[in-house]
């Protein structure tokens, strides 16, 4: 997968902003001791903090019951207690839900070095919770908290919305994987489903590379697949040589269908033109199409292989479809 995605990174360009992470692969050699369990004044070792979830640490750390503790302990400066204490408020354990309450104990666990505080602050700028969402900056925030050895990064990564038109902040998919792959080895939740969504992505590229591609509405070629390139874990981008670019965005539940032999329609809200998609699960400004056909035109296979072909296509789309409505949200 990495060889494929690598590849395609280096042979073309798309008129993205590619900004890569730093010393991935320095962190990588500083594997999680799991053998040091530990405990800490909240029932958690260090490898939790850097495994577990938000929801996972604050259950092991006994709230929303232990909250009174939780609260003394972030007053009096423990990076910890703030992280937790900044959680309770997103969620609304133990505490009234405050959104700007939440924001300022994650920048305080932040502030003081925390790890997993710097997680927790990006993902107020990635949700924009309390805060304008700001992708770039939760990106930096994700990439530090990563190489300190949070595992949970990984994933909201991996789906950091893309944007395509405005040059913003994209992650490179070899660091999507690396970092996955990781995550995956240290049992962080999630990352297994996520390295499977990419795999199920590259599978789907390399079947369709270089067929004949239709829009489905208006019946107009629109070139050859040129390349089809994972933005992150749910969207994929196509691009045809007839430079018509379209935007998949999985979440969104499309359905895979092959109604002939040597052709196969994607069914749902595809994004095609030059307009970009403003996130994996955000606004969705451009111009929609009812769908995409492919079409077989190579002569050496036989009408069964090119059934089984089709036939996969359907099984891989709907595949991607449920797990990144399962995962991201439509």
């Amino acid at each position: 997968m990495k060889n494929l995605i690598r590849s395609a990174i280096g042979a073309v360009s798309i008129g993205l902003c590619l900004t890569p992470t730093t010393a991935l692969a320095d962190f990588a050699s500083h594997p999680i001791d799991s053998s040091d369990r530990t405990l800490d004044r909240w029932n958690l070792s260090d490898a939790d903090w850097l495994v577990l979830t938000g929801p996972e640490l604050r259950r092991k750390a006994g709230l929303p019951e232990n909250i009174a503790a939780v609260i003394r302990e972030a007053k009096g400066g423990d990076a910890k207690a703030a992280a937790l204490l900044s959680g309770a408020y997103a969620t609304g354990v133990g505490v009234q839900k405050n959104p700007q309450e939440g924001l300022r104990w994650a920048k305080v666990a932040a502030d003081a070095g925390l790890p997993f505080g710097l997680f927790v602050y990006g993902q107020y700028f990635r949700n924009g919770i309390g805060v304008t969402a700001d992708y770039r900056q939760a990106a930096q925030l994700y990439a530090i908290a990563y190489q300190k050895g949070v595992r949970a990064t990984a994933v909201e990564y991996a789906t950091l919305p893309a944007f395509s038109e405005t040059k913003d902040i994209l992650p490179i998919y070899t660091d999507q994987i690396d970092m996955l792959e990781q995550a995956r080895d240290d049992q962080a939740p999630l990352a297994a489903e996520f390295l499977e969504i990419f795999a199920l992505q590259e599978e789907f590229g390399k079947i369709i590379d270089g067929m004949p591609m239709w829009k489905t509405s208006r019946g107009l070629l629109s070139g050859h697949v040129d390349f089809a390139l994972p933005l992150n874990a749910c969207t994929t981008v196509i691009r045809t040589t007839g430079g018509t670019r379209f935007t998949l965005l999985w979440n969104l539940g499309y359905k895979g269908r092959n109604p002939q032999s040597t052709s196969f329609v994607l069914e749902g809200r595809i994004m095609a033109g030059s307009s970009s998609s403003q996130s994996i699960n955000g606004p969705h400004d451009g111009t929609w199409e009812l769908g995409v056909f492919l079409k077989e035109t190579n002569t050496s296979f036989t009408p069964s292989e090119t059934r089984a072909k089709f036939a996969r296509l359907s099984t891989l789309a709907n595949q991607l479809s449920s797990k990144c409505v399962t995962y991201v949200g439509s």
